[in-house]
């Protein structure tokens, strides 16, 4: 019976924009990430960037912090080895 990669799996449900957002918070871990960062670097708007975090965060691959006033994302441990078994991918 073949291994099962849950991480290899859970990169094949994502859609581009959203392998495209785990890859910025990916390169910029440590750093904060805010919406219209991470909407600048995907070349979208602020909104859709928020939508595309709070999609991956329902997959366990982002943390999401929310203060009265700034609201930031960074890369789970789940998020890390999704992208680490996405790399391979063409």
């Amino acid at each position: 019976m073949p291994e099962f990669n849950d991480a290899r799996a859970t990169w094949e449900l994502l859609s581009e924009p959203e392998r495209r957002a785990l890859a910025v918070l990916g390169r910029w871990e440590g750093n904060v990430t805010t919406p219209g960062m991470l909407g600048q670097e995907l070349r979208v708007t602020w909104q859709q960037a928020a939508r595309t975090a709070r999609q991956l965060k329902k997959f366990g691959l982002v943390t999401v912090k929310s203060l009265p006033k700034q609201t930031s994302y960074g890369i789970s441990g789940q998020g890390r080895a999704c992208l680490k078994a996405g790399e391979g991918t063409p």
